[in-house]
């Protein structure tokens, strides 16, 4: 599962720097570690936030975040994002 985790954010967090203008540095977590959460959650924890959110904290030191951490809107894709996935 470590190897998976790192294996995602790295792979979430390349492609929202080549896709995406640089989020606001004001930030509590990057875009890529509340989406990471999101995905350990729907694959290893059948759903469960919480526990995803536990496991980050607990084996990755992740600040913590609460459950409206989720609900903040991701920022946009960048005009070129097609290009840099093709």
């Amino acid at each position: 599962m470590t190897e998976q985790t790192v294996a995602m954010y790295c792979f979430i967090d390349d492609f929202l720097r080549a896709t995406r203008p640089q989020a606001p540095h004001k930030r509590h977590l990057s875009d890529a570690e509340r989406l990471t959460t999101a995905l350990l959650a729907a694959r290893f924890f059948g759903g469960n936030l919480a526990a995803a959110r536990r496991y980050m904290q607990q084996h990755w030191g992740m600040k913590a975040l609460d459950k409206s951490g989720f609900y903040l809107p991701v920022a946009p894709p960048a005009r070129n994002a097609q290009a840099a996935v093709l």
